[in-house]
């Protein structure tokens, strides 16, 4: 069967290495922290029109501490980072501070310690603080003018979408990953979350501020779908291909290479082998330096069509896909499990005991 595939399979190769020769460029706005600049920037100054001076000082002393008890959860220390979150919360509820203090305060801190619930593995709360932020989101971009919250509500739609995932509740997640697409798209007009949305909303999200939310999505997708069984990746897509559309006529605004990375997954999982490696070997060929999650994710597909085909040369491919991943700083690391533990159990199949 192999013999089928064998010129297709070298080619798609071929282009694999062209794609590792290009150089990395990334651009500080296609980044997550360029939107947590620009949330900052803009929150700043919302709240010198519409906070005391007095307030303004405290939440930015509660901004610092906050930030310490994130940096401690993302370094595993999560005494250090509770201990930082009780005195937040001691310093805020003995502080005389507005509603629109209030609001502003909860929307950050609760989001913080959902954090922290989620690396302690306590999904629940974390999903219930998410809910929390995402109300007073709602209420200081509706009531009090907070219009650039809108991209944070995003954000920590992308967080309840991540908190499932870990939950090891994929079909939730991925359900709710293209709803929100979905809802990027323009093809539904709300989404099945409290708090207004809205088409009109989308209208107004900066030009250069949407392509990194969708990347941030669909780099979540892509991270849930790799290293699945087939069967139970071809469910979990069929969730996606209910919710939007991604035909060969119908780009995706603004992101074509969220367009074309669907399209190659769409040929993996329908068993199109011809197909999917044409568009896997384009796809690679032209390295995206601005979502290299999406082109590793195809990298991962291409060693499973490999592997079913019994190409010859997989374990030195193998091994040369992880040893550009491990020299690549901007590899994404959520994928080095799958590509190390397929190199291991290949090794560990060709061994011999004695």
């Amino acid at each position: 069967m192999f013999n089928l595939y064998t010129t297709q399979i070298e080619r798609t190769l071929e282009h694999y290495r062209q794609g590792c020769q290009q150089q990395i460029t990334v651009s500080p706005k296609s980044s997550g922290e360029y939107i947590d600049e620009l949330l900052g920037y803009f929150l700043q100054m919302q709240m010198q029109h519409n906070l005391s001076s007095t307030e303004q000082l405290l939440l930015r002393e509660l901004s610092q501490i906050r930030a310490q008890g994130l940096i401690a959860s993302r370094r595993g220390d999560f005494v250090s980072a509770e201990e930082m979150f009780v005195q937040g919360c001691k310093q805020f509820e003995s502080a005389r501070i507005s509603h629109q203090g209030s609001l502003v305060y909860q929307a950050f801190q609760e989001p913080a310690q959902a954090y922290l619930d989620y690396r302690l593995g306590d999904f629940d709360s974390a999903r219930k603080r998410i809910i929390q932020a995402l109300t007073s989101d709602a209420i200081l971009e509706d009531e009090y003018g907070y219009d650039i919250l809108f991209i944070h509500r995003i954000h920590l739609v992308l967080n309840l979408v991540r908190n499932e995932a870990q939950k090891i509740n994929f079909p939730q997640a991925i359900t709710l990953a293209s709803q929100l697409l979905s809802y990027l798209q323009g093809t539904s007009e709300t989404l099945p979350l409290s708090s207004p949305w809205g088409s009109q909303r989308v209208a107004l999200l900066p030009e250069d501020v949407f392509p990194v939310l969708v990347t941030q999505i669909i780099d979540e997708v892509a991270f849930i779908l790799a290293g699945k069984s087939h069967q139970f990746v071809r469910e979990l897509f069929a969730i996606i291909t209910r919710y939007m559309q991604f035909s060969d006529e119908n780009n995706f605004v603004a992101v074509p290479q969220v367009h074309e990375w669907l399209l190659v997954k769409q040929a993996f999982v329908n068993h199109h082998v011809p197909t999917f490696l044409e568009r896997a070997s384009n796809f690679l060929a032209g390295r995206r330096t601005d979502n290299l999650a999406l082109w590793y994710a195809v990298v991962i597909d291409f060693l499973a069509v490999c592997e079913d085909y019994n190409f010859p040369g997989l374990p030195s491919l193998q091994q040369e896909v992880v040893s550009e991943a491990l020299e690549n700083e901007y590899f994404p690391r959520k994928f080095l499990p799958l590509l190390v533990d397929a190199n291991l159990a290949r090794e560990s199949s060709h061994s011999v005991c004695i």
